[in-house]
């Protein structure tokens, strides 16, 4: 599942997420990395139009750009500034979220009630291995067992391997424990580091939230951004 470090063709200058969309114009330092995004779609950074709007957001109009320095990398000080302020609105997500360090892993979650009653939330989380945080091998393992632990409590409907980071994947489940609660997670690993995202929907109506067309454009977004958040 190990993927290539470039992350698709040359997008220009597509928009820097998180801590670096302040310093696009900056040179680089030496060791610098970029990969350029490969899942442009047309759709993307079409703006919602209600709640149905936010289930189906694919993102900025411009794929994001992934820069960050060599390995290892660190858990950012705050999970709370992976994705950009539009990303949020895009997605419905209103206010703060909720950021916790726990040392060897960081994360930062949202939640927002639309005005017809789906309920919209999202989580990020960064691990590095505890004991030897600099380990790619051990980061390899942390990876593998977060992979397996996607949709424990659902059933996985749709999967892919994604084109960011050295290995990653997308995968679309639903909820055992709720009708109507869909989730889509990416997963992805850079070395020693490995970031998980995942988006919800909760419908009152027991329709599906999410469909698959939307999320594998909107996850490996998500996944950039995220991942220009690393220390």
């Amino acid at each position: 599942m190990g993927m290539s470090g470039d992350d698709g063709s040359n997008q220009g200058d597509a928009p820097v997420a998180a801590k670096d969309r302040d310093s696009e114009d900056k040179p680089k330092a030496d060791g610098k990395e970029d990969e350029d995004p490969e899942d442009s779609d047309p759709d993307a950074g079409s703006q919602p139009d209600g709640a149905d709007g936010f289930s189906t957001y694919r993102g900025p109009d411009e794929p994001t750009k992934v820069d960050i320095g060599s390995a290892p990398y660190g858990v950012p000080k705050n999970a709370c500034a992976a994705f950009t302020d539009e990303t949020l609105a895009g997605l419905g997500i209103e206010g703060d979220g909720s950021n916790v360090d726990i040392g060897d892993s960081v994360s930062c979650r949202w939640m927002n009630m639309a005005p017809d009653g789906t309920m919209h939330t999202l989580r990020v989380e960064y691990w590095v291995p505890p004991g030897d945080q600099e380990s790619t091998s051990k980061g390899k393992r942390v990876y593998e067992f977060k992979e397996g632990g996607i949709a424990t409590l659902g059933t996985r409907l749709e999967e892919d391997s994604l084109d960011v980071g050295d290995e990653s994947k997308v995968v679309l489940a639903d909820s055992s424990l709720e009708e109507g609660q869909m989730e889509a997670t990416a997963l992805v690993r850079k070395d020693n580091i490995v970031i998980e995202i995942a988006r919800g929907v909760r419908t009152d109506s027991g329709d599906a939230g999410l469909d698959y067309a939307d999320v594998k454009v909107l996850m490996p977004e998500l996944a950039r951004q995220a991942l220009n958040n690393v220390d």
